[in-house]
Protein backbone atom coordinates (compact mmCIF):
# COMPACT_ATOMS: atom_id res chain seq x y z
CA UNK A 1 0.00 0.00 0.00
CA UNK A 2 1.40 3.60 -0.79
CA UNK A 3 1.03 6.47 0.97
CA UNK A 4 1.44 10.08 0.33
CA UNK A 5 4.17 11.60 2.27
CA UNK A 6 6.00 15.29 2.09
CA UNK A 7 4.40 17.76 -0.22
CA UNK A 8 5.66 21.03 -1.39
CA UNK A 9 3.48 23.85 -0.99
CA UNK A 10 0.68 24.61 -3.23
CA UNK A 11 1.35 21.29 -5.31
CA UNK A 12 -1.30 18.86 -4.91
CA UNK A 13 -0.65 14.83 -5.24
CA UNK A 14 -3.01 11.92 -5.68
CA UNK A 15 -1.80 8.13 -5.04
CA UNK A 16 -4.60 5.61 -6.45
CA UNK A 17 -3.54 3.14 -4.16
CA UNK A 18 -3.88 5.71 -0.94
CA UNK A 19 -6.94 6.61 -2.33
CA UNK A 20 -6.82 10.10 -0.70
CA UNK A 21 -6.25 13.71 -2.51
CA UNK A 22 -3.89 16.00 -0.23
CA UNK A 23 -3.54 19.46 -0.53
CA UNK A 24 -1.27 21.61 1.05
CA UNK A 25 -1.97 25.17 1.58
CA UNK A 26 0.68 28.08 0.41
CA UNK A 27 1.19 28.61 3.92
CA UNK A 28 1.68 25.30 4.71
CA UNK A 29 4.94 23.64 6.01
CA UNK A 30 5.47 20.18 4.17
CA UNK A 31 4.41 17.62 5.84
CA UNK A 32 2.34 19.42 8.58
CA UNK A 33 -0.31 16.99 8.64
CA UNK A 34 -2.99 19.17 10.71
CA UNK A 35 -2.67 21.32 7.48
CA UNK A 36 -3.98 18.68 5.41
CA UNK A 37 -6.70 18.74 3.08
CA UNK A 38 -7.72 15.15 2.58
CA UNK A 39 -10.85 14.35 0.03
CA UNK A 40 -12.54 11.16 0.24
CA UNK A 41 -12.46 9.17 -1.89
CA UNK A 42 -15.65 7.37 -3.54
CA UNK A 43 -16.00 4.48 -1.43
CA UNK A 44 -17.63 1.23 -2.50
CA UNK A 45 -21.10 0.10 -2.08
CA UNK A 46 -21.75 -0.44 2.46
CA UNK A 47 -22.07 -3.74 4.05
CA UNK A 48 -24.35 -4.68 7.12
CA UNK A 49 -22.22 -6.36 9.61
CA UNK A 50 -24.80 -8.06 12.29
CA UNK A 51 -23.19 -8.60 15.63
CA UNK A 52 -21.47 -5.36 15.07
CA UNK A 53 -21.49 -4.01 18.80
CA UNK A 54 -20.05 -6.92 20.16
CA UNK A 55 -17.04 -6.53 16.85
CA UNK A 56 -16.29 -3.59 18.35
CA UNK A 57 -16.29 -3.90 21.98
CA UNK A 58 -14.47 -7.40 21.65
CA UNK A 59 -12.35 -7.78 18.34
CA UNK A 60 -11.69 -4.08 17.02
CA UNK A 61 -9.16 -3.01 19.59
CA UNK A 62 -7.45 -6.07 19.23
CA UNK A 63 -7.11 -5.98 15.56
CA UNK A 64 -5.94 -2.02 15.36
CA UNK A 65 -3.32 -2.71 17.60
CA UNK A 66 -1.95 -5.59 15.78
CA UNK A 67 -2.29 -4.31 12.61
CA UNK A 68 -0.51 -1.16 13.81
CA UNK A 69 2.27 -3.63 15.58
CA UNK A 70 2.45 -5.58 11.66
CA UNK A 71 2.60 -2.37 9.44
CA UNK A 72 5.15 -0.57 11.25
CA UNK A 73 7.40 -3.77 11.31
CA UNK A 74 6.98 -3.23 7.64
CA UNK A 75 4.90 -6.16 6.96
CA UNK A 76 2.64 -4.85 3.75
CA UNK A 77 -1.16 -4.23 4.36
CA UNK A 78 -2.85 -6.97 2.22
CA UNK A 79 -0.07 -9.91 4.46
CA UNK A 80 -1.10 -8.25 7.40
CA UNK A 81 -4.85 -8.45 6.70
CA UNK A 82 -5.00 -11.56 5.19
CA UNK A 83 -2.91 -12.62 8.41
CA UNK A 84 -5.33 -10.87 10.91
CA UNK A 85 -8.11 -13.01 9.15
CA UNK A 86 -6.54 -16.09 9.95
CA UNK A 87 -6.08 -15.15 13.85
CA UNK A 88 -9.42 -14.14 13.97
CA UNK A 89 -11.86 -16.23 16.35
CA UNK A 90 -15.05 -14.52 15.06
CA UNK A 91 -16.65 -15.64 12.08
CA UNK A 92 -18.48 -12.47 11.77
CA UNK A 93 -15.06 -10.04 12.01
CA UNK A 94 -12.95 -12.97 9.79
CA UNK A 95 -15.80 -12.21 6.71
CA UNK A 96 -15.15 -8.78 7.59
CA UNK A 97 -11.70 -8.37 7.41
CA UNK A 98 -11.61 -10.58 4.59
CA UNK A 99 -13.86 -7.93 2.91
CA UNK A 100 -11.50 -5.17 3.46
CA UNK A 101 -8.44 -7.67 2.13
CA UNK A 102 -10.61 -8.40 -1.12
CA UNK A 103 -11.39 -4.21 -1.74
CA UNK A 104 -7.97 -3.01 -0.88
CA UNK A 105 -6.91 -5.91 -3.60
CA UNK A 106 -9.28 -4.24 -5.59
CA UNK A 107 -7.22 -0.98 -5.61
CA UNK A 108 -9.33 0.89 -3.04
CA UNK A 109 -7.45 2.87 0.08
CA UNK A 110 -7.46 0.48 3.27
CA UNK A 111 -10.01 3.25 4.54
CA UNK A 112 -12.09 3.08 1.67
CA UNK A 113 -12.66 -0.67 2.32
CA UNK A 114 -12.99 -0.64 5.97
CA UNK A 115 -15.61 2.56 5.20
CA UNK A 116 -18.20 -0.12 3.30
CA UNK A 117 -18.57 -1.33 7.34
CA UNK A 118 -19.76 1.71 9.23
CA UNK A 119 -20.84 -0.78 11.57
CA UNK A 120 -18.39 -1.95 12.66
CA UNK A 121 -15.46 1.02 12.04
CA UNK A 122 -17.33 4.44 12.80
CA UNK A 123 -16.81 7.38 10.98
CA UNK A 124 -13.82 9.04 13.36
CA UNK A 125 -12.39 5.74 12.81
CA UNK A 126 -12.11 6.05 8.80
CA UNK A 127 -10.99 9.86 9.15
CA UNK A 128 -8.46 9.28 11.26
CA UNK A 129 -7.21 6.22 8.85
CA UNK A 130 -7.42 8.35 5.93
CA UNK A 131 -5.56 11.05 7.78
CA UNK A 132 -2.69 8.50 8.37
CA UNK A 133 -2.75 7.48 5.03
CA UNK A 134 -2.53 11.14 4.02
CA UNK A 135 -0.06 12.10 6.13
CA UNK A 136 2.41 8.48 5.72
CA UNK A 137 2.00 7.87 9.21
CA UNK A 138 -0.55 4.80 9.12
CA UNK A 139 0.83 2.93 12.30
CA UNK A 140 1.31 5.86 14.68
CA UNK A 141 -2.24 6.37 13.88
CA UNK A 142 -3.71 3.01 14.03
CA UNK A 143 -1.72 3.10 17.47
CA UNK A 144 -3.67 5.81 18.63
CA UNK A 145 -6.77 4.60 17.29
CA UNK A 146 -5.90 1.33 19.18
CA UNK A 147 -5.46 3.41 22.72
CA UNK A 148 -8.69 5.23 22.17
CA UNK A 149 -10.87 2.27 21.56
CA UNK A 150 -9.00 0.52 24.31
CA UNK A 151 -10.39 3.62 26.78
CA UNK A 152 -13.53 3.96 25.12
CA UNK A 153 -13.97 0.12 25.75
CA UNK A 154 -12.62 0.53 29.27
CA UNK A 155 -15.10 3.19 30.24
CA UNK A 156 -18.27 1.27 29.31
CA UNK A 157 -17.42 -1.34 30.81
CA UNK A 158 -16.98 0.25 33.80
CA UNK A 159 -20.07 1.59 33.14
CA UNK A 160 -21.62 -1.40 32.78
CA UNK A 161 -19.82 -3.20 36.11
CA UNK A 162 -21.89 -0.22 38.09
CA UNK A 163 -24.98 -1.46 36.65
CA UNK A 164 -24.41 -4.75 37.05
CA UNK A 165 -25.42 -5.34 40.45
CA UNK A 166 -28.72 -2.68 41.12
CA UNK A 167 -29.92 -4.26 37.79
CA UNK A 168 -29.27 -8.08 39.29
CA UNK A 169 -30.62 -6.88 42.56
CA UNK A 170 -34.31 -5.29 41.02
CA UNK A 171 -34.50 -8.49 38.70
CA UNK A 172 -34.09 -10.84 42.19
CA UNK A 173 -36.74 -8.59 43.88
CA UNK A 174 -39.05 -8.55 40.69
CA UNK A 175 -38.93 -12.14 40.80
CA UNK A 176 -39.57 -13.25 44.03
CA UNK A 177 -42.61 -11.24 44.29
CA UNK A 178 -44.13 -12.35 41.02
CA UNK A 179 -43.27 -16.26 42.30
CA UNK A 180 -44.81 -15.02 45.66
CA UNK A 181 -48.02 -13.61 44.33
CA UNK A 182 -49.01 -16.17 41.11
CA UNK A 183 -47.66 -19.36 43.22
CA UNK A 184 -46.83 -19.49 47.10
CA UNK A 185 -49.83 -16.91 48.33
CA UNK A 186 -52.50 -18.70 46.31
CA UNK A 187 -51.54 -21.74 47.44
CA UNK A 188 -51.41 -20.65 51.28
CA UNK A 189 -55.38 -18.64 50.08
CA UNK A 190 -56.60 -22.13 49.89
CA UNK A 191 -55.24 -23.33 53.06
CA UNK A 192 -56.84 -20.28 55.45
CA UNK A 193 -59.99 -20.70 53.31
CA UNK A 194 -60.36 -23.75 54.78
CA UNK A 195 -59.15 -22.82 58.53
CA UNK A 196 -62.33 -20.14 58.30
CA UNK A 197 -61.86 -17.35 60.71
CA UNK A 198 -60.85 -13.74 60.04
CA UNK A 199 -57.27 -13.02 58.25
CA UNK A 200 -55.13 -10.54 59.56
CA UNK A 201 -55.15 -6.85 57.75
CA UNK A 202 -51.60 -7.61 55.81
CA UNK A 203 -52.72 -10.93 55.27
CA UNK A 204 -55.97 -10.08 53.42
CA UNK A 205 -54.15 -7.05 51.44
CA UNK A 206 -51.56 -10.17 50.45
CA UNK A 207 -54.58 -12.36 49.10
CA UNK A 208 -56.21 -9.29 47.40
CA UNK A 209 -53.00 -8.31 45.29
CA UNK A 210 -52.43 -11.60 44.35
CA UNK A 211 -56.28 -12.42 43.01
CA UNK A 212 -55.55 -8.88 41.24
CA UNK A 213 -51.78 -9.81 39.54
CA UNK A 214 -53.49 -13.14 38.92
CA UNK A 215 -56.35 -11.50 37.26
CA UNK A 216 -55.54 -8.70 35.64
CA UNK A 217 -51.20 -9.15 35.11
CA UNK A 218 -51.67 -10.30 31.79
CA UNK A 219 -53.66 -6.87 31.00
CA UNK A 220 -50.90 -5.24 33.22
CA UNK A 221 -48.00 -6.91 31.05
CA UNK A 222 -49.31 -5.82 27.66
CA UNK A 223 -50.07 -1.89 28.97
CA UNK A 224 -46.26 -2.07 30.15
CA UNK A 225 -45.12 -3.06 26.64
CA UNK A 226 -47.26 -0.84 25.22
CA UNK A 227 -45.63 2.16 26.98
CA UNK A 228 -41.59 0.55 26.41
CA UNK A 229 -42.38 0.74 23.17
CA UNK A 230 -44.05 3.60 22.36
CA UNK A 231 -41.08 5.42 24.60
CA UNK A 232 -38.49 3.79 22.51
CA UNK A 233 -40.28 5.04 19.67
CA UNK A 234 -40.18 8.43 20.67
CA UNK A 235 -36.79 8.26 21.84
CA UNK A 236 -35.87 8.03 18.08
CA UNK A 237 -37.40 11.66 17.52
CA UNK A 238 -35.47 14.50 17.64
CA UNK A 239 -37.30 16.75 20.55
CA UNK A 240 -37.99 13.77 23.01
CA UNK A 241 -34.10 13.03 22.69
CA UNK A 242 -33.43 16.64 23.44
CA UNK A 243 -35.62 16.69 26.35
CA UNK A 244 -34.65 13.62 27.71
CA UNK A 245 -31.23 14.09 27.50
CA UNK A 246 -31.61 17.51 28.55
CA UNK A 247 -33.51 15.99 31.59
CA UNK A 248 -30.99 13.11 32.62
CA UNK A 249 -28.11 15.75 32.70
CA UNK A 250 -30.61 17.89 35.78
CA UNK A 251 -30.91 14.75 37.67
CA UNK A 252 -29.03 14.21 41.14
CA UNK A 253 -25.89 12.64 41.30
CA UNK A 254 -26.83 10.82 37.85
CA UNK A 255 -26.79 13.82 35.75
CA UNK A 256 -23.08 14.86 37.38
CA UNK A 257 -22.00 11.11 35.60
CA UNK A 258 -23.80 11.43 32.78
CA UNK A 259 -22.06 14.86 32.30
CA UNK A 260 -18.19 13.26 33.45
CA UNK A 261 -18.63 10.29 30.86
CA UNK A 262 -19.69 13.26 28.02
CA UNK A 263 -16.32 14.77 28.46
CA UNK A 264 -14.76 11.79 29.03
CA UNK A 265 -15.34 10.58 25.45
CA UNK A 266 -15.44 14.13 23.93
CA UNK A 267 -11.86 15.04 25.23
CA UNK A 268 -10.57 11.74 24.17
CA UNK A 269 -11.97 11.53 21.19
CA UNK A 270 -10.60 15.36 20.37
CA UNK A 271 -7.29 14.20 21.82
CA UNK A 272 -6.60 11.66 19.49
CA UNK A 273 -8.27 12.86 15.96
CA UNK A 274 -6.10 16.47 16.85
CA UNK A 275 -2.79 14.10 17.55
CA UNK A 276 -3.35 12.71 14.00
CA UNK A 277 -3.33 15.32 12.31
CA UNK A 278 -7.48 15.86 11.78
CA UNK A 279 -8.18 18.97 10.99
CA UNK A 280 -10.34 20.74 13.93
CA UNK A 281 -13.23 21.22 12.39
CA UNK A 282 -13.86 18.04 11.01
CA UNK A 283 -12.49 16.73 14.43
CA UNK A 284 -15.53 18.24 16.64
CA UNK A 285 -18.07 17.06 13.56
CA UNK A 286 -16.99 13.58 14.59
CA UNK A 287 -16.30 14.02 18.11
CA UNK A 288 -20.08 15.78 18.57
CA UNK A 289 -21.75 12.38 18.49
CA UNK A 290 -19.48 10.13 20.63
CA UNK A 291 -20.58 12.05 23.97
CA UNK A 292 -24.05 10.10 23.42
CA UNK A 293 -26.03 13.51 24.36
CA UNK A 294 -27.87 15.34 22.06
CA UNK A 295 -27.91 18.49 24.13
CA UNK A 296 -23.78 18.83 24.23
CA UNK A 297 -24.02 17.49 20.48
CA UNK A 298 -25.94 20.29 20.16
CA UNK A 299 -23.64 22.96 21.62
CA UNK A 300 -20.44 21.24 20.22
CA UNK A 301 -21.50 22.05 16.44
CA UNK A 302 -22.93 25.00 17.54
CA UNK A 303 -18.78 25.37 18.76
CA UNK A 304 -17.72 24.45 15.63
CA UNK A 305 -19.44 27.35 13.76
CA UNK A 306 -18.20 29.66 15.69
CA UNK A 307 -14.48 27.96 14.96
CA UNK A 308 -15.33 27.84 11.52
CA UNK A 309 -15.79 31.60 11.51
CA UNK A 310 -12.60 32.40 13.10
CA UNK A 311 -13.32 31.76 16.82
CA UNK A 312 -10.66 29.91 19.44
CA UNK A 313 -12.38 26.42 20.71
CA UNK A 314 -11.94 27.54 24.33
CA UNK A 315 -14.16 31.30 23.20
CA UNK A 316 -16.79 29.13 21.83
CA UNK A 317 -17.89 26.65 24.47
CA UNK A 318 -19.69 29.27 26.51
CA UNK A 319 -22.13 27.20 28.58
CA UNK A 320 -20.69 26.57 32.19
CA UNK A 321 -23.52 23.83 32.53
CA UNK A 322 -21.91 22.25 29.63
CA UNK A 323 -18.07 22.72 29.88
CA UNK A 324 -16.84 23.60 33.36
CA UNK A 325 -14.15 26.43 33.51
CA UNK A 326 -11.13 23.80 34.19
CA UNK A 327 -12.02 22.41 30.80
CA UNK A 328 -12.32 25.72 28.63
CA UNK A 329 -9.30 27.04 30.79
CA UNK A 330 -6.86 24.44 30.03
CA UNK A 331 -8.11 24.18 26.52
CA UNK A 332 -7.70 28.01 26.34
CA UNK A 333 -3.75 27.11 27.49
CA UNK A 334 -3.28 24.56 25.23
CA UNK A 335 -4.24 26.57 21.77
CA UNK A 336 -2.51 29.18 23.23
CA UNK A 337 0.71 26.76 23.27
CA UNK A 338 -0.12 24.70 20.36
CA UNK A 339 -0.53 21.64 22.49
CA UNK A 340 -4.24 21.07 22.41
CA UNK A 341 -4.26 17.38 22.17
CA UNK A 342 -1.56 17.06 24.93
CA UNK A 343 -4.02 19.23 27.07
CA UNK A 344 -6.88 17.17 26.28
CA UNK A 345 -5.53 13.89 26.97
CA UNK A 346 -4.48 15.58 30.03
CA UNK A 347 -7.92 16.58 31.13
CA UNK A 348 -9.55 13.16 29.50
CA UNK A 349 -7.32 11.50 32.24
CA UNK A 350 -8.48 14.29 34.57
CA UNK A 351 -12.31 13.10 34.09
CA UNK A 352 -11.70 9.19 33.47
CA UNK A 353 -10.19 9.62 37.22
CA UNK A 354 -13.55 11.29 38.29
CA UNK A 355 -15.87 9.07 36.90
CA UNK A 356 -14.29 6.18 38.22
CA UNK A 357 -14.42 7.92 41.79
CA UNK A 358 -17.94 8.53 41.21
CA UNK A 359 -19.06 5.25 40.11
CA UNK A 360 -17.40 4.08 43.37
CA UNK A 361 -19.19 6.48 45.14
CA UNK A 362 -22.14 5.52 43.70
CA UNK A 363 -22.53 2.37 43.69
CA UNK A 364 -20.90 2.13 47.93
CA UNK A 365 -24.46 5.02 48.34
CA UNK A 366 -26.90 2.82 46.45
CA UNK A 367 -26.01 -0.94 47.56
CA UNK A 368 -27.09 -0.83 51.11
CA UNK A 369 -30.40 0.95 49.86
CA UNK A 370 -30.87 -1.71 47.22
CA UNK A 371 -30.16 -3.96 50.27
CA UNK A 372 -32.64 -2.76 52.85
CA UNK A 373 -35.62 -2.22 49.59
CA UNK A 374 -34.78 -6.02 49.02
CA UNK A 375 -35.12 -7.11 52.43
CA UNK A 376 -38.02 -4.76 53.27
CA UNK A 377 -39.96 -6.11 50.07
CA UNK A 378 -39.70 -9.84 51.13
CA UNK A 379 -39.64 -9.43 54.49
CA UNK A 380 -42.93 -7.92 54.02
CA UNK A 381 -44.74 -10.64 51.91
CA UNK A 382 -43.44 -13.07 54.51
CA UNK A 383 -44.78 -11.77 57.22
CA UNK A 384 -47.95 -10.84 55.53
CA UNK A 385 -47.96 -14.62 54.70
CA UNK A 386 -46.75 -16.63 57.64
CA UNK A 387 -48.91 -14.01 60.52
CA UNK A 388 -51.98 -16.06 60.47
CA UNK A 389 -49.95 -19.32 61.72
CA UNK A 390 -48.53 -17.43 64.35
CA UNK A 391 -52.00 -16.16 65.24
CA UNK A 392 -53.24 -19.98 63.94
CA UNK A 393 -54.89 -20.94 67.67
CA UNK A 394 -57.14 -17.57 67.56
CA UNK A 395 -58.29 -17.97 63.82
CA UNK A 396 -59.24 -21.55 64.54
CA UNK A 397 -61.32 -20.36 67.96
CA UNK A 398 -62.77 -17.54 65.67
CA UNK A 399 -64.10 -20.20 63.03
CA UNK A 400 -66.20 -21.81 65.77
Amino acid sequence: MRTTGHHEPGRSSQSHRSGVIVTAPQSASPGNARLLNIAEEPAPRRRSTPGASRIRDRDLPVFTRALAAMLSSGLPVMDALHALAEQTDSATFRSVVMDVWNTVREGHSLSAAIARHPAVFSQMYVSLLRTGEASGKMSETLEDLADHIEAAAELKARLRAAMIYPIAIAIIAFSVTCFMLLVVIPSFERIYADLGGTLPAPTRVLISVSRAVRVYGIYTAAVVTIALFLFSMLRRTKAWTMAWDRFLLTVPVVGSLALKVCLCRLTRTLAGMLHSGVPILNALQLAAPTTGNSVMIRALLEARTEVESGHMLSDSLRDPKLFPRLLTRMLSAGERSGKTDEMLTKVAEYYEREVDLALKSLSSTIEPILIVALGLVIGGLMLGLFMPIFKLHEIVSMSR
